[in-house]
């Protein structure tokens, strides 16, 4: 590998937050010199944050830290609990939901941190797992990314590595009728990965718990905001990649995420799903209109189904 390019010399930051208006913030002066800072992106997510409290609490990292969070219009009490048990923590308020990569984004733009850690707000870890993460990318100088791995709370492996969707392995990916094609036929190359068993360069990770260095993160001018929810990890990624970055996957490394699979049970998350495909494929496989309009037809089929079924409105119309 000839190593990462380097950044260009733009305002990276004014590119991917072009809110006209900033959202208000309340903390600390943060005059301190800071090496972490956590990133978090909150939606109605009181009933799950005590996991993330209480490990942040009883296993913070061992450098000088922040931690910025960002409400992405909630209607319960999450920013509240935050900031009551963090007094010094910059909390961003939206009253709308701007997405999950623009949230980022913001919260990117406020941290002085060396390193960036995305976490979900209901994921947990032990003793020293944030430190050894860190540790991680200070021992890999090409690795742009890192991801511990991830298991429910029972202690069952979660999936988290992918292969970059392409025409092929998107019809085998979680929640379609043909993944269990998967596991009984070895020779498809899936698109969901099971855990290595030795650190390993992967192609694309879950950002529900992700340590990435600020320079890779600036390199590729953060997340894309035009992606929603859903896919904007392995959109990262791509372009991490792209842009000379490896990104790993530590399995000696932990960390519990309450996933609950919300996306297969509403049909409204099941749009943004298919709405953050269609971004992809026009993103990454724009030579490939044919094979795009062939997958866009069976996500609209799809989208119709589920307005029949439900009467919901489509993703669009939900924002």
């Amino acid at each position: 590998m000839d190593g990462p390019k380097a950044a260009p010399d733009v305002d990276l930051w004014a590119a991917v937050n072009s809110d006209p208006e900033p959202l208000p913030a309340r903390g600390n002066p943060r005059e301190a010199q800071i090496d972490l800072s956590l990133i978090v992106v909150t939606f109605n997510s009181s009933s799950v944050l005590d996991g993330l409290i209480s490990s942040l609490t009883n296993h913070p990292p061992s450098v000088p830290w922040e931690l910025i969070v960002c409400d992405n219009g909630s209607r319960d009490d999450s920013a509240a609990l935050i900031g009551a048990r963090w007094p010094d923590a910059s909390i961003l308020v939206s009253e709308v939901n701007h997405g999950f990569a623009a949230a980022v984004n913001l919260a990117a733009a406020r941290a002085r941190g060396r390193w960036l850690f995305l976490a979900n707000p209901d994921i947990s870890w032990g003793k020293g797992v944030l430190d050894r993460l860190i540790r991680f990318l200070e021992e890999h100088p090409g690795a742009g990314a890192v991801s511990p791995r991830l298991t429910f709370p029972d202690g069952r492996p979660q999936p988290s590595i992918r292969r970059f969707p392409n025409h092929a392995n998107i019809w085998l990916s979680r929640g379609t009728p043909w993944s269990a094609l998967t596991h009984s036929l070895p020779w498809i190359r899936a698109y969901t990965l099971p855990d290595p068993h030795n650190p390993a360069r992967v192609e694309a990770v879950s950002a529900a718990s992700l340590m990435i260095r600020r320079e890779s993160f600036r390199a590729v001018a953060g997340m894309d905001p035009d992606f929603f929810l859903y896919v904007e990890d392995t959109d990262l990624c791509h372009r991490l990649r792209d842009q000379g970055w490896d990104v790993w996957v530590d399995p000696t490394t932990t960390v519990t995420h309450r996933w609950g699979g919300a996306v297969k049970q509403n049909a409204r998350l099941r749009a943004y799903h298919r709405q953050s495909v269609r971004r992809y494929f026009r993103k990454h496989h724009p030579d490939k209109p044919v094979r795009n309009a062939i997958l866009f037809g069976a996500l609209s089929l799809a989208d119709w189904c589920d307005r029949v079924m439900t009467g919901n409105q489509p993703a669009e119309h939900a924002r």
